[in-house]
């Protein structure tokens, strides 16, 4: 990726181009996408805006990240600005019409209950707690807790997910909402 190396002095959009190609290259998938986006802002010194755009870009095409991924990945962030200050159009006028302080909800095992990406949709939460996309959940449960709007580091509205992005200690009293439990309907030899 020594290509980075020379971004200091490219326009932004050039870097977003080149970062989507390494996001999207031979061998890299859903499961191993956070990686690259942490090979990205660990390589080299980039402004905070282009660090964001490496997240923004390849974020939502993430599957299965674990915490020490997303740690990877901001542990070279300078947050000089964080990512809501650099959303498009969709994304910054669903960020302007959140509340001071929101409400969001978070499908995952217990043991991921403190999870950076929460959603201000319970049913999406609710995708989650079951597994979505083939990616099993064992324990699913679903979780509400608040954020106030400035502890919000971005958000994504691509696949509908209404999703909030944010430090997992901001929303340490997360209550459960409902559990998921292995007694779901079956329907066409599927659990619904």
């Amino acid at each position: 990726m020594t290509a980075a190396l020379q971004w200091h002095d490219e326009p932004e959009e050039a870097f977003r181009e080149w970062a989507l190609s390494a996001l999207c290259g031979p061998g890299v998938s859903s499961t191993n996408r956070a990686d690259v986006i942490a090979d990205i802002v660990e390589a080299f010194v980039l402004p905070s805006s282009y660090q964001w755009a490496a997240f923004h870009e390849g974020w939502t095409m993430c599957d299965a990240v674990t915490p020490q991924q997303v740690e990877r990945i901001f542990a070279c962030f300078t947050f000089d600005t964080l990512g809501t200050a650099h959303l498009a159009r969709e994304e910054q006028a669903f960020f302007d019409n959140l509340p001071e302080v929101v409400e969001v909800f978070r499908g995952a095992p217990p043991d991921r209950k403190r999870g950076y990406a929460w959603t201000t949709d319970e049913a999406v939460a609710e995708r989650f707690a079951r597994g979505h996309r083939g990616i099993p959940v064992r324990g699913g449960t679903i979780y509400r807790a608040t954020i106030e709007k400035p502890r919000i580091w971005t958000v994504f509205t691509e696949r509908g997910e209404a999703e909030i992005f944010s430090a997992p200690t901001s929303k340490e009293s997360a209550r459960i909402v409902s559990l998921q439990r292995g007694d779901m309907e079956e329907r066409d030899g599927c659990r619904h």
